[in-house]
């Protein structure tokens, strides 16, 4: 008895000792305390938060995101499909603009017609005045897939999975629920040619930003009720911070390689869903260069844990450089990586993620 309580005050001594240093042996860490960048603040070992019902087991921090697939919350799946009593209405839109994609791949310069859809929150006015969300598909995907338009089902399995495509009836929901202010959410598309998407993957992620700044954001200006007092470019600068911008897979690329690289002058909130950065660097440069002028309110991203298309740790790791290059984002303040369990590359996970990003977006 003696030897274990000997060995029992050497061992706290050790770690009273390594604690007054500031320098816990992680062995001996019960790491009940970390900071937002789950660092334990005690001993230093880099942990992962652990969710439940909201908060951290570990160390009591609270979150609005859902950490695991929204298929899994029967109560909140239940709640969505049944129906809010005030619904939005979507209508498809037809605007012109040059198109980058061919002239990045061969030169030419032309102008073409696109197409995009508009949800409209119930009680839409021209009187008011309302944020805006342009969201974004995937690869080979179209405008028609988030509202499950043109050749889309919204209970094709094939692309919706479990849950059926809910994207309206999430928008409806969150709204009259107060979890979100009435928004004007708009999905257009990547490409310029369709039929040639696999080509055009190559440029677009880096091409997007320069239509929606010079064309699509113009037109929402001029004929719905944003907060831009006019089309100029002056005018939409001056409403940033009533427009955010959200992609899934490819368009969470996008995200990174035009929105954060070139387009925060005009965004103040983006998503990055299931996505990366075909160059990490640049967009860094790119962050560093106007966020002190053009302040990034919320940037939040997340991935499938499950994910095997982008990988997960690709995400992550592509999220971690970012962080550690630009001072201005901290993370849970202005900053969150939200790593979804039970999710893979799908509409499921894209909703998660939508869900999550809404709770902190326009605040």
């Amino acid at each position: 008895m003696k030897k274990i309580l000997s060995s029992l005050c050497g061992l706290l001594s050790v770690t009273m000792l390594l604690a007054a240093c500031g320098k816990v042996d992680p062995k001996n860490c019960k790491h009940e305390m970390h900071d937002e960048a789950a660092v334990c603040t005690a001993c230093g070992k880099t942990l992962s938060h652990t969710f439940s019902d909201g908060k951290c087991t570990v160390c009591g921090k609270s979150t609005p995101f859902l950490w695991e697939s929204i298929a899994q919350d029967e109560t909140l799946m239940s709640a969505i499909k049944a129906g809010a009593k005030q619904t939005g209405t979507i209508e498809k839109i037809v605007y012109e603009t040059p198109a980058y994609n061919i002239e990045a791949l061969t030169g030419e310069q032309k102008t073409i017609e696109k197409e995009a859809y508009v949800y409209l929150p119930y009680g839409y006015s021209t009187e008011k005045e309302y944020d805006l969300l342009i969201l974004l598909h995937g690869s080979t995907d179209s405008e028609g897939y988030w509202f499950a338009q043109e050749d889309y089902d919204a209970f094709n399995l094939g692309v919706y999975y479990n849950t059926g495509n809910l994207t309206k009836e999430l928008l409806d929901f969150l709204i009259e629920q107060g979890k979100m202010k009435p928004t004007i959410v708009v999905t257009p598309t990547l490409y310029n040619e369709h039929e040639n998407d696999q080509t055009e993957n190559k440029v677009v992620t880096k091409q997007l930003g320069k239509e929606l700044t010079g064309a699509l954001l113009p037109y929402l200006a001029e004929h719905y009720a944003t907060y831009a007092k006019g089309t100029g470019k002056e005018d939409l600068i001056a409403a940033r911070d009533h427009f955010a911008y959200c992609g899934f897979s490819m368009g969470g690329f996008t995200g990174m390689d035009s929105i954060l690289s070139y387009c925060l002058p005009y965004f103040s909130y983006v998503g990055t869903f299931s996505g990366g950065s075909t160059d990490v660097e640049t967009t860094i440069a790119g962050i560093n260069r106007d966020c002190e002028t053009y302040p990034i309110r919320y940037w939040y991203s997340s991935c499938g844990k499950l994910d095997g298309t982008v990988k997960f740790d690709s995400a992550k790791e592509t999220y971690k450089a970012t962080l550690k290059g630009v001072p201005s984002l901290k993370e849970g303040e202005n900053t969150s990586f939200v790593a979804i369990a039970g999710a893979n590359h799908t509409y499921e996970c894209s909703l998660t993620a939508l869900y999550n990003a809404l709770q902190v977006f326009f605040r």
